[in-house]
């Protein structure tokens, strides 16, 4: 376990990542929050609200470790843990439906290896959490301890207030219980399924914040269904190597084998689980985090894989080629982490070469150009905090990163153009920090001749637009 851990941990030590989405500096400012660490982080109103619909488990055990906005190093650290812990957990799975060791431990290895686990456990997700407490409820529900249902019962709603989306699996395990343990069902369903609903129902934001605006018209549902499981597929089948093609044949393989598992109808649970978390994320939208949403179910889909794999004849076959495509899996993600790192500037951090963004970039120009968008902004946020005083606050498209890394009040922007600046001037704050890539086609005219003043302007990072500017801190918007 040390072994995956430490080096998880390194990758993230200069925590730069921290900021680039929205949802780890609630994050950070929740932990902080739980343990009475908010009173030197400078945070709005309405900053307080958004972190109000965010499930709350995550963020508390990053707290409880001493983590937080003013001590990122140490969220990373308990990041990069749950993530190791998701690996052993993945083998332990395996080793217990499959009991074959050498097969586990290479699934384990499979999973760890893939872009998506590279990716995302160098960033603060709660996914990193919830996918060990579902392996370790399903290890716990498949086992022959004494309470072991209400164990399990009990591990399916913390993973519940982990991520929303865990509220599915509660569902999927309680009518499992209802179909196969009748006596069990009442109090370990109430056990699964109350926990997740009560702290839900406390903080309706996520809800209310998803539904409003949108048109329930059955054919703008079908169509946004429809984009939704399309985006969905496509996600699960890149998510499992750095090369296209393969990546799609073995995430084929991978699913076809644990269709055929679950066809053997000795995987009930697995099934309830899968549909209805596959259900969840379809209805609750958002295509663009298609990969991420995802990720949850590649270590059960790969372990449902071996044991439909176990049943085919030749299975001394199946272990050499389950080998093999652990090589493959780990000879792709070696291949592309050493093509795009070798080419990248020499400063770039070592976070900013496990982003994203640079790692998935479509070729090694655009990967690039990525990363020295994001060191520069960073260099910005780092010259805000020498420009703009303690008491001030910033509006800025990347708002997180200002109230991370500059110790400044930040806002996100309220203009869907830069147009829009002449009919609605109204912000709490004095600064803004306009980034030219969020407004293509439009020029920094438009916000100086309204009469703010450039307090620095950024070298660019496009070398095909050498004069665009990376980012301007304009002082415009007093009250």
């Amino acid at each position: 376990m040390a072994a995956l851990v430490l080096p998880l941990a390194h990758l993230g030590l200069d925590h730069l990542l921290a900021g680039f989405n929205w949802d780890d500096a609630i994050y950070l400012l929740m932990a902080d929050a739980y343990f009475g660490r908010l009173d030197d982080i400078p945070v709005l109103e309405q900053t307080v609200f958004a972190w109000r619909s965010y499930p709350p488990l995550y963020p508390l055990l990053i707290g409880l470790f001493g983590g937080g906005a003013t001590q990122l190093e140490t969220a990373f650290v308990v990041n990069a843990a749950a993530g190791g812990a998701a690996v052993v957990l993945l083998y332990c799975y395996a080793r217990q439906l499959t009991g074959n060791l050498i097969l586990s431990a290479q699934a384990a290895l499979i999973l760890a290896l893939t872009p998506a686990a590279l990716s995302y456990a160098n960033g603060l997700w709660s996914e990193n959490l919830f996918i060990p407490m579902s392996l370790c409820a399903l290890l716990i529900a498949r086992s022959r301890a004494r309470h072991a249902i209400i164990f399990s019962a009990l591990l399916f709603a913390l993973a519940a207030i982990t991520r929303t989306a865990g509220i599915a699996y509660c569902l999927g395990f309680t009518a499992w219980l209802a179909s196969t343990k009748p006596e069990h069902w009442k109090v370990a369903g109430v056990i699964a399924c109350l926990i997740p609903i009560a702290e839900r129902t406390l903080n309706q934001g996520t809800y209310l914040a998803l539904i409003s605006g949108r048109d329930f018209s059955a054919s703008a549902m079908a169509g946004e269904l429809y984009g939704n499981a399309s985006a969905l597929v496509v996600g699960f089948a890149h998510n499992w190597a750095f090369h296209g093609a393969f990546s799609i044949a073995l995430g084929t393989l991978v699913f076809a084998l644990a269709a055929w598992a679950l066809i053997q109808r000795r995987f009930a649970l697995e099934a309830l689980l899968l549909a209805t978390y596959c259900v969840s994320i379809t209805l609750w939208g958002y295509p663009e985090q298609a990969a991420r949403f995802v990720y949850p179910l590649m270590p059960l889909t790969l372990v449902l894989a071996l044991t439909g794999a176990s049943s085919l004849p030749a299975q001394r076959r199946f272990n050499i080629a389950a080998f093999i495509v652990l090589l493959a899996v780990g000879g792709s993600s070696a291949q592309h982490l050493l093509a795009r790192w070798t080419a990248a500037p020499p400063d770039l951090p070592n976070s900013l070469r496990m982003s994203h963004a640079f790692l998935f970039a479509a070729d090694p120009q655009s990967a690039h150009a990525q990363a020295r968008y994001r060191a520069q902004i960073v260099r910005d946020i780092q010259h805000i905090e020498t420009v703009v005083q303690p008491r001030e606050c910033v509006v800025s498209e990347l708002p997180a990163l200002v109230l991370l890394h500059a110790r400044r009040a930040a806002t996100p922007s309220p203009w869907p153009s830069w147009g829009s600046l002449a009919e609605n001037r109204h912000t709490p704050c004095r600064y803004y920090y306009a980034l030219p890539a969020y407004f293509p086609g439009e020029t920094l005219d438009v916000v100086s001749g309204l009469g703010a003043t450039p307090l620095f302007v950024s070298p660019g990072y496009d070398p095909q637009a050498p004069g665009a500017p990376t980012g301007v801190l304009f002082d415009f918007f007093t009250n």
